[in-house]
């Protein structure tokens, strides 16, 4: 079933390369790849060649992974981000 918005049109869905989503997640464009392949990672094959992935789906995954560390020395409460093949850590915004 399609995404329509009240209006009636259907959302623009944004597309990202393998590279980019290893940036936001701070993984390798390998990562990705093996992410996808065990499906944690739902791609967009846009040819035989082509693939993509889509930015809510990403932002699903990092919300699903997320897990709160209140262990912090510094009594500052962190977040991290665990991902297969390396972990990011961000403050919380």
């Amino acid at each position: 079933m399609p995404l329509v918005s009240p209006g009636g049109r259907t959302p623009p869905v944004r597309l990202l390369r393998a590279a980019e989503v290893a940036a936001l997640l701070a993984v390798t464009p390998r990562t990705v790849r093996a992410l996808a392949d065990r499906g944690e990672l739902r791609r967009v094959r846009l040819s035989s060649r082509a693939v993509r992935y889509e930015l809510a789906e990403v932002e699903a995954l990092i919300v699903e992974r997320t897990v709160q560390n209140d262990h912090d020395p510094g009594g500052k409460s962190r977040a991290a981000v665990k991902i297969a093949g390396g972990a990011a850590t961000r403050a919380p915004g």
